[in-house]
């Protein structure tokens, strides 16, 4: 059942009666699982040692505890989600607005849980998230602290062709068929975000830690796109530019809307001189203004 470069492992014991009507089917019974496993090594995810207790009732099922351990076993840390998911079709209604008819409430804590474990992509997160669902309206609220990151940035040395550039004879692409239309249900996010004390960014010439709150908002208004509201500051930081090892002096990454657009306000000296000698960055991340300084 898993895609390709994913493992699933684990044990599942059901135990279940059905009766009612095709329309309004009537479940009860129960779920257990054990040693429940999940990995990527592409994409630094291994969760391992997962239970499951749940239980079917009528028309829901009521997840009693679900737990999994991040990676590294113990040393991963812990999540723990509780809640119920509710189904209520009917037999009138056609399949596409089954949607509908579902409604949920989950709750999940996040304990020192490592998300990734990848060398480039470390991340080990602590908090709280709810999720609901009803009237084909998902609402996701949350807290989330970083106790432990680090990002690795690519070195953007691949080659590629400029925008005006343009191959004569080359087959254009089939247009893929017209997709039928479906009702798109885009969620709606409100979750705070604290960098905490260790999150450590490198690559590109830079190495330094980062410090701030952001708010991570996403809803129909934003047509779902993703939105930080926020200021994100460098602590003891360095940057490499002009064959010079820069001391960062300020710091400022201010977000307004685009996660990848922030506005930059960054001051970078050469350290041990009389003079005040560096680089000044101001301007946007698309569209930044680099000047001596």
């Amino acid at each position: 059942l898993a895609p390709p470069g994913w493992r699933l492992s684990g044990t599942l014991d059901v135990e279940t009666a059905l009766s009612g009507t095709l329309g309004s089917p009537l479940w009860n019974g129960r779920l257990q699982a054990k040693d429940l496993a999940v990995r990527s090594v592409v994409d630094g995810i291994d969760f391992s040692q997962g239970t499951l207790n749940a239980r079917l009732k009528d028309q829901s099922l009521v997840i009693d505890e679900f737990s999994i351990q991040g990676a590294g076993g113990s040393q991963g840390g812990q999540l723990v989600l509780k809640g119920w998911v509710e189904w209520l079709p009917t037999a009138d209604q056609p399949a596409a607005d089954a949607l509908d008819h579902v409604r949920m409430s989950l709750n999940a804590s996040l304990n020192a849980l490592r998300l990734s474990a990848r060398v480039d992509r470390r991340l080990v997160m602590s908090g709280q998230l709810n999720a609901r669902l009803a009237d084909r309206q998902l609402a996701i609220r949350g807290d989330l602290k970083a106790d432990e990151a680090l990002i690795i940035l690519p070195d953007d040395s691949v080659p590629k062709l400029g925008k005006d550039v343009v191959v004569r004879g080359r087959a254009e692409p089939t247009p893929p068929a017209a997709a039928q239309p479906t009702q798109k249900m885009t969620p709606d996010l409100a979750i705070n975000l604290d960098l905490g004390s260790n999150f450590q960014l490198k690559g590109r010439g830079l190495n330094t830690r980062l410090a701030g709150q952001l708010e991570l908002t996403s809803s129909a208004a934003t047509q779902g796109n993703p939105r930080l509201n926020g200021t994100v500051r460098t602590v003891s930081g360095t940057f490499q530019a002009y064959g010079q090892q820069l001391d960062i002096e300020r710091g400022v990454l201010r977000f307004t809307g685009p996660y990848d657009n922030p506005t930059l306000n960054v001051l970078a000296l050469r350290s041990k001189l009389s003079q005040r000698v560096g680089v000044q960055i101001n301007g946007t991340a698309l569209l930044p203004v680099v000047s001596l300084y």
